[in-house]
This record gives C-alpha cells, structure tokens and sequence, in this order.
C-alpha cells in the first residue's frame, strides 16, 4: 500500500510537470551535446523553487487562498515577470495581493 501511494504521488508529480506550465514532455532526452539534458535540469531546478515557494512563503500561501488555484497565481506571476520589471519578490507580491484582494504586510 504505501509503494503504491508513493508511485501515485511522483505520477502526480509529473502531471504537474506536464500539463501545469512546465511542458515537460519526452523529447527532452539527452540530445546532441547535451542540451536537453541541461534544460530539463533547469525545469527541475524552476519546479523545485515553486514548491519552496509554495510551503516556506507565508506571503505566497496568503496569495494562494486569495487567488483560489495555484494556476491562476502562477499564471498571473508569470505575466507580471513578462511585462514589468520588478527589483525583487516584494513588489511582484505586492502587485498580485492587489490584485487577488489580499492583504500582505
């Protein structure tokens, strides 16, 4: 029971990663000179900073049941980051509370 439990949580896992925007698919295999080793590093190195994110920002979590969904947080962040510029993580956050209605000091 608990083996099977642990393989359904890496199959969620890459769920996520597949089709939660990520676009990890399988051609990211090894590749001439390696470079699709290195951007599928850098896809897991992208997943891993958006779960400490998610579990260690007090703020993030504030902007999360104020936003509903993980998507829709992560897809407004990623807009924000393409059509603003932003000096660090306070003004990004401070910008998606207005917009999700949240209060975050």
């Amino acid at each position: 029971m608990r083996i099977a439990r642990s393989r359904w949580t890496i199959e969620e896992t890459f769920n996520t990663l597949k089709n939660q925007g990520y676009y990890w698919e399988h051609n990211y295999g090894h590749g001439e000179q390696h470079l699709a080793t290195g951007l599928a590093y850098l896809m897991l190195l992208a997943f891993l900073v958006d779960q400490f994110m998610e579990l260690c920002s007090e703020k993030f979590q504030l902007l999360l049941k104020g936003a509903k969904t993980r998507v829709n947080v992560w897809f407004t962040q990623g807009d924000l980051f393409t059509t603003q510029p932003f000096e660090d993580f306070s003004g990004i956050y401070g910008l998606l509370a207005e917009l999700f209605g949240v209060q975050i000091d």
